[in-house]
């Protein structure tokens, strides 16, 4: 059986004190996609932050392995330039010996030639355009180790190639072992993909 990476049990959400949907159960597993879906303001940013663990469930219950996180603001340091900001997520591996910093280096040069950022690694991320700070903080999450990626609409700001450049590392990412939960309002980012539609003080329905 493909392992478990995230259980949710009977969540309520909320904002300032005002529910937005309840009892949303969810069971995440290796090689897994679900897609949130919903109308605007029902919640599906708030589900993401809270199976995260950047907020809290009003009710309810969240286990989940280790995760990657990217939300609407990309978590970019500004000031810091694109290769600077790639090295934030290496694991503490790729410190600890010569040739494993060597590895770790070539590999954050491939992940950004891949999204398009080679030309620009010793730019600050604030000037880049909305969309390659996208695509910087998905260039991220593929470097990551963890093996959950919780994306809160990823495909914003991207152009049609970037967006397929996407649904090919997501792919490749479930294909290897991982899973992915991320809120969305376009087309399914790849075969076979659940959906979790929330609905204003209903069930989500998966």
């Amino acid at each position: 059986m493909r392992g478990l990476l995230l259980e949710a049990n009977h969540l309520t959400l909320g904002r300032l004190g005002r529910v937005l949907v309840r009892n949303i159960n969810l069971a995440v597993r290796q090689g897994e996609l679900v897609e949130v879906i919903g109308p605007n303001g029902v919640g599906k940013s708030t589900l993401l932050r809270v199976l995260a663990g950047l907020a809290q469930p009003m009710a309810g219950l969240v286990r989940r392995k280790d995760c990657v996180w990217v939300g609407h603001d990309n978590a970019l340091v500004e000031t810091q330039s694109v290769l600077e900001n790639m090295r934030a997520v290496l694991p503490p591996s790729c410190q600890s010996l010569f040739l494993g910093k060597m590895a770790c280096h070539q590999a954050m040069l491939q992940a950004l030639d891949l999204w398009g950022l080679g030309r620009v690694l010793n730019a600050p991320a604030a000037t880049l355009s909305a969309g390659q700070k996208r695509r910087l903080a998905l260039a991220r999450t593929t470097l990551a180790p963890e093996k959950l990626w919780l994306l809160d609409e990823p495909s914003s700001a991207l152009d049609a190639a970037g967006e397929t450049l996407f649904k090919q590392q997501l792919a490749r990412h479930r294909a290897q072992g991982g899973a992915a939960v991320l809120a969305t309002h376009g087309t399914p980012a790849g075969p076979g993909a659940l959906r979790l539609e929330l609905a204003a003080h209903q069930p989500g329905r998966l």
